[in-house]
């Protein structure tokens, strides 16, 4: 399709047309099962409306979504990836405002095909990172729009308190909007004002509720993010640089190379971009605040952590990424020649297709084990326990049962009360039970008590 045609599609066109993009570039996970934590979450959802974390809204649509559906993966997949593609037009109307119409869709294409945060579309209880997502992007969207000051920073106030409220990535955005006030300058300073105090009073709202409901500002799973030693933050930041570009790969020495190499890139990059817009002052702006933005988000992936040797905990990179699409756009549209500049987007997209599929194959090849694991496991014996151990926790970063196995055969209408995972310490048979364990050969059994 000509660029001229796309460019002039109406927003909301455009919102569909990536929205479509996005569910067919993911449709070989729309048949996949539930994973891990999914079990667990909806079995506590679907029985007392609870869960460990204190992101009710995302909780809210879960609910929802298996009141009205019921247990079927593929329409809680469904939502997920209707959200990425409503995450790429909000990238698509931001890059429209930050770098201009012509490479707006690119920037929203390269959102929706990056191949490196598939974990909110594939892992279902990773909708609440793409709902603060889509508040958190929606904000720095009325930010930068021409609507009145008051009405602007209402809103930033209550997509903030909402995004906040599926996950704690939203509570950035007065970071963000700080970011775009001093490095854009915008000459409504009073109205950017307001959004900042308005968008940090939403924040501390949010933190006064979380306090109130959990007695403290985390529980001990994200307590324990905040107490590592200081040199384990800074190997998060390398590491989160080198895995927004690059795959994972198990060898360390395999990703040192690459990462130095991305290095030399990146900074041959920076030279070009500052030599070629010297004299476009807007531009280097324009590019540091991508960069500043990028930063920002990138704190929750520093103190979670990303994995250099697997996907796991690429949800993380799902909001950062977004600018870095943005940012990736505005250097394409850079390349004066429109031939190569057209070429240089194929080329990346492709790639991102590419790594996508390989990804998505991690999640398949998961998928099929967790239905052979419930589908293979035996009733226990009339007149003892079933012991099952040595269940796998992940393929390549693809969750399988690290948790909710009991909870997965609770769904499937199994009775699990004379069911018992062994986990770290040995469980001590007793007179009638039966041990097994997981092999690539399915369930054998361990020994007879």
């Amino acid at each position: 399709m000509p660029a001229r045609v796309v460019l002039s599609l109406p927003s909301w066109a455009v919102a569909l047309l990536l929205i479509a993009v996005a569910i067919g570039a993911h449709a070989p996970i729309l048949g996949c099962s539930f994973f891990s934590d999914d079990f667990q979450v909806l079995w506590r959802l679907g029985t007392n409306g609870d869960s460990s974390f204190f992101r009710p809204l995302s909780d809210l649509t879960l609910q929802a979504n298996l009141a009205l559906a019921g247990p079927e993966a593929w329409t809680f997949r469904m939502v997920n990836l209707t959200l990425l593609g409503i995450n790429g037009w909000l990238v698509h109307v931001l890059a429209k405002r930050l770098i201009g119409s012509e490479a707006a869709l690119s920037a929203g294409l390269l959102f929706v095909f990056y191949p490196f945060h598939l974990e909110p579309q594939a892992w279902i209880i990773g909708r609440g990172i793409a709902l603060a997502a889509a508040f958190t992007l929606g904000a720095l969207v009325v930010a930068i729009s021409n609507a009145p000051s008051a009405m602007r920073a209402i809103a930033v106030a209550l997509l903030v308190l909402l995004g906040a409220f599926c996950y704690e990535s939203t509570l950035l955005t007065p970071l963000l909007l700080t970011a775009c006030w001093l490095i854009v300058r915008p000459p409504d300073h009073k109205a950017w004002r307001a959004m900042v105090v308005a968008s940090g009073a939403a924040v501390v709202l949010n933190l006064a509720i979380r306090h109130g409901v959990l007695g403290g500002l985390a529980n001990d799973y994200g307590a324990a993010f905040f107490v590592k030693p200081v040199g384990d933050y800074l190997s998060s930041a390398m590491k989160l640089v080198g895995r927004s570009f690059l795959p994972p790969h198990a060898e360390t020495s395999v990703q040192t190379v690459r990462f130095t190499l991305l290095l030399v890139v990146l900074a041959a990059v920076a030279i070009w971009v500052w030599r070629s817009n010297r004299a476009r002052p807007e531009r280097l702006r324009t590019a540091s605040l991508l960069v500043v933005l990028f930063g920002i988000t990138s704190i929750i992936p520093c103190v979670g952590g990303v994995s250099t040797r697997t996907s796991e905990s690429d949800r993380f990179l799902y909001l950062p990424s977004a600018f870095l699409c943005i940012l990736l756009a505005f250097l394409v549209n850079r390349i004066s020649q429109r031939t190569l500049r057209l070429a240089s987007l194929g080329v990346v997209l492709l790639a991102s297709c590419y790594q996508l599929r390989g990804g998505m194959e991690h999640w398949r090849i998961a998928s099929r084990t967790v239905e052979r694991i419930l589908v293979e496991t035996p009733r226990p014996p009339q007149d003892g326990r079933l012991i099952v151990s040595d269940l796998p926790g992940d393929h390549e970063g693809a969750y399988i049962f690290r948790h909710g196995f009991r909870e997965a055969l609770l769904l499937g209408g199994r009775e699990v009360d004379r069911i018992v995972v062994e986990t770290d310490s040995a469980e001590e048979a007793r007179l009638g039970d039966r041990r097994i364990k997981w092999t690539d050969d399915g369930f054998v059994d361990e020994r007879e008590p």
